[in-house]
């Protein structure tokens, strides 16, 4: 069973200490990170994915009995709340840059939620350009395509109409029953309801 771990993690900002020495194991299957805003919840997400680097501790992975440490580029993918960068590129440039990324052989327009989400009038459409719902569904169609082993979302149904909704949730089961370690945050109740395996209650 692959692991992904969390020891003795600390976080400050300034004076305020919101974490001290914080363990968890992540397992295969949906784990939500709940809470009030401002807690931690984003923040818990970020030093996960290693996009952000904690005060003390370390974020590890464990696939086939050996423990290394947590590579998201290799091993994961992370969808932020908002996904703001790469405002300058096209879709399909972006698509590229992704499949070179992650040494992939199969082109993103190939896969059921490319048409789901409705992406295909927007290929030559800068990212800067596009709405915050059709970029994050950019971002969540990458993450739940290109089969990582660890997909970390950060409120993930933000910007999206109710179609998208249920096309993620769709997925989203199909990556669960697949064995992937999926972490998320969400305020949404009618998105969280469909995923109950883990709970962190910040």
């Amino acid at each position: 069973m692959d692991l992904l771990e969390v020891s003795n993690i600390s976080v400050t900002f300034g004076k305020k200490i919101i974490f001290d020495n914080f363990n968890y194991i992540f397992r295969p299957g949906v784990t939500l990170v709940t809470g009030q805003n401002g807690v931690g919840k984003s923040t818990l997400l970020s030093v996960v994915s290693t996009t952000t680097s904690p005060d003390n501790g370390e974020v590890s992975y464990q696939v086939a009995g050996i423990k290394k440490p947590f590579d998201i580029i290799k091993d994961g993918i992370f969808v932020p709340d908002k996904p703001d960068f790469y405002q300058f590129m096209t879709i399909k440039e972006f698509f590229k840059l992704i499949k070179k990324i992650k040494n992939l052989s199969f082109d993103f327009y190939e896969n059921a939620i490319f048409e789901e989400f409705s992406l295909k009038k927007h290929l030559n459409t800068p990212l800067r350009e596009l709405s915050f719902g059709t970029k994050k569904k950019i971002f969540l169609l990458v993450a739940l395509t290109v089969d990582s082993p660890v997909i970390i979302l950060d409120e993930p149904t933000n910007g999206l109409d109710s179609e998208s909704h249920e096309i993620l949730v769709k997925h989203l089961n199909i990556s669960r029953q697949a064995g992937h370690i999926i972490i998320m945050s969400s305020h949404d109740t009618n998105f969280t309801k469909n995923f109950n395996d883990e709970i962190i209650n910040l």
